[in-house]
């Protein structure tokens, strides 16, 4: 089970992805601009955060650097309208992990969330452990 806070200003695409979401035992918060989702950052811990770059009232992209600064390693994932990612990897943003371009299967967000969590939990772990930390076992 992950916990999800998701940036969306769109109520459709919130009671799709909460639906979905929930459906598969994960549990999820929104928030609908920056200020709402730094006051869910300071009260809540999540696994990812997920990102509309387009946003009514605010920019997706600063909402990204604002969680890179407040979330340190937190993996953040962007949905761009764009019909592929590319743009975004030829023009990478260092508050971004990944993205995925809309519309999407579900099953490839659920991999794309799946993918970015446990990589960075196996940063956090390779960090918490050091890298000359190994277990070895004597006879």
């Amino acid at each position: 089970m992950m916990h999800i806070l998701l940036v969306e200003d769109d109520p459709r695409m919130v009671r799709f992805m909460k639906r979905g979401l929930e459906a598969e035992h994960h549990t999820l918060q929104f928030a609908r601009d920056l200020d709402e989702c730094l006051m869910c950052l300071s009260t809540t811990q999540f696994d990812i955060v997920i990102v509309d770059v387009y946003l009514r009232h605010a920019d997706g992209l600063e909402i990204c650097q604002a969680v890179r600064h407040h979330g340190g390693s937190i993996p953040i994932l962007l949905l761009t309208a764009h019909a592929t990612c590319e743009a975004a990897s030829r023009c990478p943003h260092p508050a971004i992990t990944d993205c995925l371009a809309q519309p999407f299967a579900f099953d490839e967000l659920l991999e794309k969330i799946s993918t970015l969590v446990s990589g960075a939990l196996a940063k956090s772990w390779a960090a918490w452990n050091g890298p000359d930390q190994h277990t070895t076992v004597t006879p």
